[in-house]
């Protein structure tokens, strides 16, 4: 018998004796949830949300934000008409994606809209509109340096 197989009747024998304890519940979830015939998204969701409810505090935390981060209720956000800071996500990107590229990872912009979506909004975006705003914000950025660079030639006409 395989020892991932002997964790699991493990954890499934310690959540029968201790009723009512989520984080061994969600792990339980989340070590069984491969093994079913659901859609990918949701066996994706109760992967994160395991990992959200293990590192919860429960003598401490806020259960309003773990409701919030497990996606069951919405806020709405002050943010831009487009929906996202189109500056926040480019330099979040960047920043994600030059660490990929240090390690010699693959980049790929669809993976880390997903990155995004989970870790700043809380699982609460779309992925397909966080990888348009990045490419928005990209272009605005292209934009920005070919001005930049276009003024310093003319700075550097006018010394000569």
């Amino acid at each position: 018998m395989d020892e991932n197989s002997n964790l699991q009747d493990q954890m499934a024998r310690d959540a029968e004796r201790e009723p009512g304890n989520a984080q061994k519940a969600w792990r339980l979830l989340a070590a069984q949830i491969d093994e079913t015939s659901l859609p990918v998204w949701v066996k994706d969701y109760v992967k994160r949300s395991a990992s959200v409810v293990a590192e919860y505090d429960m003598a401490a935390g806020d259960q309003a934000q773990l409701a919030h981060i497990l996606g069951f209720y919405k806020e709405k956000d002050s943010l831009p008409p487009s929906g996202y800071d189109y500056d926040h996500i480019f330099e979040w990107f960047i920043e994600r994606m030059t660490k990929r590229a240090e390690k010699g990872e693959r980049l790929n912009i669809s993976r880390t809209a997903n990155e995004y979506v989970d870790e700043v909004c809380n699982m609460n975006g779309n992925p397909d509109s966080v990888r348009k705003a990045y490419e928005k914000a990209r272009a605005r950025f292209d934009v920005q340096l070919k001005q930049d660079i276009e003024l310093q030639q003319l700075l550097a006409k006018r010394k000569k």
